[in-house]
């Protein structure tokens, strides 16, 4: 059972708390108390909730897009050596990957 469910004794305290409202009880100040205790509670679980889902989601996309850049940062390191030993720029692209504009970007660089 979560903790957003009521077991059948908090149910049966609510019912009968409900029927002293209906049929005029006096203690009608702790019961719109205890259901706002109740409403916060839920309120705050939820937001809990909502931030730990914020941040695995977030530590998860931090991670996908890291591995992403070291894999292209592998690449243009790679394709600078190849530059480097006289490989063309067919071969570069085919070895690599990378866009030809990608690789004339390379060669300005290495040429400075």
């Amino acid at each position: 059972m979560t903790s957003l469910e009521l077991d059948k004794e908090e149910i049966e305290e609510a019912k009968s708390k409900f029927d002293m409202i209906a049929y005029g009880g006096e203690n009608i100040m702790p019961l719109f108390q205890n259901l706002r205790k109740i409403r916060e509670d839920l309120i705050h679980e939820g937001i809990q909730q909502g931030i730990q889902q914020g941040i695995e989601q977030g530590l998860q996309k931090g991670m996908a897009e890291g591995f992403l850049k070291g894999i292209e940062k592998q690449r243009i390191e790679t394709a600078e050596k190849m530059i480097a030993k006289g490989y063309s720029d067919d071969e570069i692209e085919e070895l690599t990957g990378l866009s030809r504009e990608k690789i004339k970007e390379l060669r300005a660089k290495y040429k400075n």
